[in-house]
């Protein structure tokens, strides 16, 4: 990542900031991403205030994705945001092209989880409009952490989504129930138990339990090297699948510019049914992706007994999909692809 600040205030922060974000693949960096921040203000502990951040598809900023504008409101004692809004727009103009305006209310309940930034609660509430009434809403999401360790990492959470039914109520449509355990020094939790359920009126069905296994994470706390058991009980009684995911090269949204995905029928990885190759681009500030190159293979390599990295071969490559996605509704589903 390459920081140029081209402005400061009276306190040595920085105003104006362009930060290019490459990859490293193949001996050589690659363009990942480029950001033009500016108009930053801060308040007289120096926490920032505002921000404008503008995303480009191209390492020279010409190619505009979106614009984000955000407003830290408060803080705690530790530096935490407490409350804050992120409107987002689909031209380089504040208040024209609205994509959608988010606010994020965070709880801290607990010192040592407040220390090492862990909210109690969060709830992410997304808007049409930057007047923020239920009738404008599009969805919510609440994350509720019932236990911490001693250390303040989470260990048990619930997660519930919502969203605005066509009589503008607010409905609930997934619950999950999260366990995180083996934690490392930095926070990353080594392993993820979580149940996903779909929600209908009074009826929760189980859709998923699935046991996350998150072997290493790169300096942004991604997990890029994970291995994932899909149950459809439980009690894990009926393995579904099980994968081995390496990702890399983060957007600043989250989503992997690359992504290596071998599946398998049986959890001793014995028998491959599935292996991809997925290349992300056009990546918006949501998690929008523009562009998806997808490559399937025969079979594939993992090193150190299936835990260690994936090789593919293109002998081995059965088909590639381009997939354009060109616009996508409220939720992020796409809604045009060629």
């Amino acid at each position: 990542q390459t920081i140029n600040n081209t402005s400061f205030d009276k306190y040595g922060n920085a105003l104006t900031q362009n930060v290019l974000t490459e990859f490293y693949s193949s001996g050589v960096f690659s363009f990942s991403e480029y950001q033009a921040i500016s108009n930053n203000t801060y308040d007289i502990h120096s926490r920032l205030k505002y921000s404008e951040v503008r995303s480009y598809s191209d390492a020279l900023g010409t190619t505009f994705k979106d614009l984000q504008v955000i407003n830290y409101l408060s803080y705690d004692v530790y530096g935490n945001a407490l409350n804050e809004t992120i409107d987002t727009y689909s031209t380089t103009v504040i208040g024209s092209a609205l994509i959608d305006s988010k606010v994020i209310d965070n709880t801290y309940s607990d010192a040592k989880a407040a220390r090492r930034g862990n909210a109690s609660t969060t709830i992410v509430s997304r808007y049409n409009s930057l007047d923020h009434v239920s009738a404008n809403l599009i969805d919510q999401t609440i994350t509720n952490t019932t236990l911490f360790d001693t250390k303040g990492n989470a260990l048990t959470q619930t997660q519930d989504k919502s969203v605005l039914d066509s009589t503008n109520t607010l409905i609930k449509i997934t619950h999950s129930d999260i366990t995180n355990s083996d934690y490392d020094t930095r926070g990353d939790a080594g392993t993820q138990r979580i149940a996903t359920y779909i929600v209908d009126g009074t009826v929760s069905t189980l859709q998923t339990y699935q046991v996350f296994t998150n072997r290493s994470f790169d300096v942004s706390r991604n997990v890029v090297n994970q291995m994932v058991l899909t149950y459809s009980d439980l009690n894990s009684t009926t393995l579904l699948d099980c994968q081995e995911i390496r990702s890399s090269n983060f957007f600043s949204s989250g989503v992997a510019a690359a992504q290596t995905i071998v599946t398998y029928s049986d959890a001793d990885k014995s028998s491959i049914i599935g292996v991809k190759a997925i290349a992300n681009s056009d990546v918006s500030s949501g998690g929008n992706v523009g562009r998806s190159i997808i490559t399937t293979y025969s079979t594939a390599t993992v090193a150190n007994s299936g835990t260690g990295d994936i090789t593919v071969k293109d002998a081995d490559a059965l088909t590639r999909q381009t997939i354009n996605n060109t616009s996508f509704d409220k939720y992020g589903n796409a809604l045009t692809q060629n």
